[in-house]
């Protein structure tokens, strides 16, 4: 329920970090980010090297190699000054026709993502979340 919520609305938060601390960490920990048998893969799929920067977040089989074959996310990084970063998950419903609506499968792979992305924000002091967010 709170997974389809967040899909729809999307999530946004400003870090007190800089760009390059969380480019480190998306890319020292995405990769070890798992919800039952998926794994994430991230890729660049625009930026600006100043300022923006976006990704694409796509769920595989664990055992397969080779290319993504989820949608899972769309990740926004807004380099705010030296020392701030707003972190953006636009809504994955925008676009999409209403009455197909994600599905079960879906709607866990993305809120299994961001509370992992949350949690690692937690866990490196980038935010001061109290308590870590359950992730199945």
């Amino acid at each position: 329920m709170f997974g389809q919520f967040l899909l729809e609305q999307g999530v946004e938060i400003e870090l007190p970090v800089g760009i390059n601390s969380i480019l480190g960490f998306l890319d020292e920990e995405i990769p070890k980010f798992k919800h039952k048998e998926y794994c994430y893969d991230i890729d660049s799929c625009k930026s600006d090297l100043k300022t923006l920067w976006q990704f694409t977040v796509k769920a595989r089989m664990l055992e397969e190699t080779g290319t993504a074959m989820l949608l899972v996310a769309i990740l926004v990084l807004e380099k705010g000054d030296d020392m701030t970063t707003l972190v953006k998950i636009p809504p994955v419903i925008e676009g999409r026709k209403k009455q197909a609506g994600p599905s079960e499968n879906q709607i866990e792979l993305f809120s299994s993502f961001v509370f992992q992305m949350l949690n690692g924000f937690r866990s490196k002091g980038f935010s001061s979340m109290p308590e870590a967010l359950p992730v199945t």
